[in-house]
């Protein structure tokens, strides 16, 4: 079988999620990658021995809006990617040119991964959640992350024989940057990871930290990522014990964040599950938001 894997995305953890998948399905059967040039991570692509396919994207949202409705560009591409005569194409991240490919390559297999069924607040999410149901009625299956997504789905119209339940795995990709530091780890700390959003429920954790400070007045909050911090400003006035990191984590930073001083229980908002955070064996809490609470589950706690 020789499979596509789709992956034209920048930023954010679509990149390690793709390129892992694709890692592994390279020693399963015969593969080839449609990746962004302008992808974070090209240089581990064109170093992994992987056949690519490069594509130029674009680097604004604006441009990104123009691109969709360059017709001829975009028939270009699936005459491209046809060429390569795959037997099935995997998208293990919706694009925005992902249902236009699906409309050229409507001969070939598509499988979808669809990342947030139930819509996160925002006009931006909504919308991205809108494009990836429509890349879902497309697409010949559809994945999942959780049994629990299933009915979302189906509220959307999908119907459930076509949809496929595969937990999110535990990457290795972040090993790859780890200094790992021995001793550096505080005994009692907790962490928040991720781009700081009302909904992922920050202000939850900080009040159950200074509960907790009651019981345990050494234990350390460290709340590292890039967002508005203004509406925390209250909870965190005269708070001890307390390190912010305000700023956009690159993914080179990842490993060490989370093997130094702030990690034995982790509020993790860049992945929604229990598990365990990246290249380390620590417990993590998943985030607040519709989505993670249909996932979890009393056995789960």
């Amino acid at each position: 079988m020789r499979i596509g894997v789709i992956y034209l995305g920048r930023h954010g953890p679509g990149g390690p999620i793709s390129f892992e998948l694709a890692s592994h399905l390279s020693k399963k059967a015969d593969l080839f990658a449609v990746v962004s040039q302008n992808a974070d991570h090209i240089g581990l692509w064109r170093e992994s021995g992987l056949q690519i396919v490069e594509v130029p994207t674009f680097e604004t949202s604006i441009q990104a809006i123009v691109s969709c409705f360059n017709a001829r560009r975009l028939r270009k591409l699936a005459h491209q990617i046809a060429s390569h005569r795959p037997d099935v194409l995997l998208y293990p991240m919706v694009h925005p040119w992902t249902p236009f490919l699906q409309s050229d390559l409507e001969d070939i297999p598509h499988v979808i991964t669809i990342h947030d069924p139930a819509a996160h607040p925002g006009f931006i999410h909504r919308m991205s959640s809108l494009w990836e149901t429509i890349c879902a009625h497309r697409s010949t299956r559809c994945v999942v992350l959780g049994r629990k997504f299933v009915e979302e789905m189906q509220a959307r119209g999908i119907a459930s024989d076509k949809i496929d339940v595969i937990p999110h795995a535990v990457f290795s990709f972040y090993d790859r940057f780890s200094r790992d530091k021995p001793g550096s780890r505080v005994a009692r700390s907790l962490l928040f990871f991720g781009r700081i959003t009302s909904y992922k429920g920050l202000d939850v954790l900080i009040r159950a930290f200074r509960m907790l400070q009651e019981q345990w007045p050494d234990l350390r909050l460290n709340i590292v990522g890039e967002g508005d911090l203004r509406l925390y400003r209250r909870l965190l006035e005269g708070a001890r014990n307390i390190t912010v990191v305000n700023r956009w984590v690159d993914d080179t930073q990842v490993a060490d964040i989370f093997q130094t001083d702030s990690g034995r229980s982790n509020w993790d908002s860049r992945r929604a599950r229990i598990g365990r955070g990246p290249g380390i064996c620590n417990p993590k809490v998943s985030r607040r938001c519709r989505s993670a609470r249909k996932t979890l589950t009393p056995a789960c706690l």
